[in-house]
């Protein structure tokens, strides 16, 4: 077993255990059904979306990848403000 691909062992756990990483630990390039899961919706919908060129993408040959960093400034941009928010 390689120890550095283990979290350290809780008291009176015993044997080392290995922990997944959490379902929302995305790396910075996701795919189409990672960035889906992320966003919250279909792998559909992102299909129809990169098809309108509505969400930013890089294509690899026919792959599509996502940068997480710049999904997350499009999702801030795509704010839309409240009322009491614009009278600020």
């Amino acid at each position: 077993m390689v120890e550095e691909n283990l979290h350290p062992l809780l008291p009176n756990q015993g044997p080392s255990v290995i922990i997944p990483p959490a379902k929302a630990d995305f790396g910075r390039y996701m795919n189409v059904k990672e960035v889906a899961d992320y966003l919250r919706i279909s792998k559909f919908t992102v299909y129809a979306m990169i098809s309108k060129r509505q969400i930013p993408f890089i294509e690899i040959g026919r792959s599509k990848r996502f940068d997480r960093e710049v999904i997350d400034l499009w999702m801030r941009k795509k704010r839309i403000g409240t009322v009491s928010m614009m009278e600020n």
